[in-house]
């Protein structure tokens, strides 16, 4: 979300900010990297009073909940939407997030939900299913 003559570092302090008053009101700890695309997600996901903008999964454009499903995430990223879907009375969500750093926060920001991460990129290489572990080996279930 962009203001009109507004420079990158503007833009990424003020986002930072909101994405930290986004945080604060979860109840429940949740790290994100003020510099990075982080905070994009924070906002995106959780939604932000200050910006204007609505939780992307409560808009009225999608009829979603993930009140008492599985829920299955793929490119879990921070565990942002784990987070949400958690909090909204998901029975249970399994994320998929292949880089360390990223699986790093999102274990930790998902301590005490009942969500479980697969460190593990999901793809689909010619016909075959499966996902790509980290040491480049096929794992198939």
């Amino acid at each position: 979300i962009s203001r009109k003559g507004e420079s990158y570092q503007e833009k990424n302090a003020r986002m930072g900010a909101a994405a930290a008053e986004v945080v604060a009101g979860l109840g429940r700890p949740f790290e994100f990297r003020p510099q990075s695309n982080d905070v994009n997600a924070v906002v995106e996901v959780f939604g932000c009073q200050a910006l204007g903008k609505v939780p992307a999964y409560l808009s009225k454009a999608l009829d979603f909940s993930p009140d008492g499903h599985h829920v299955l995430e793929l490119g879990g990223h921070i565990g942002a939407f784990a987070v949400f879907a958690a909090l909204r009375g998901a029975r249970f969500v399994e994320g998929y997030e292949p880089h360390p750093a990223n699986a790093a926060l999102y274990r930790s920001n998902t301590k005490g939900l009942l969500v479980k991460l697969n460190e593990a990129a999901v793809i689909k290489a010619d016909d075959q299913e499966g996902t790509e572990t980290g040491g480049g080996g096929w794992h198939s279930e």
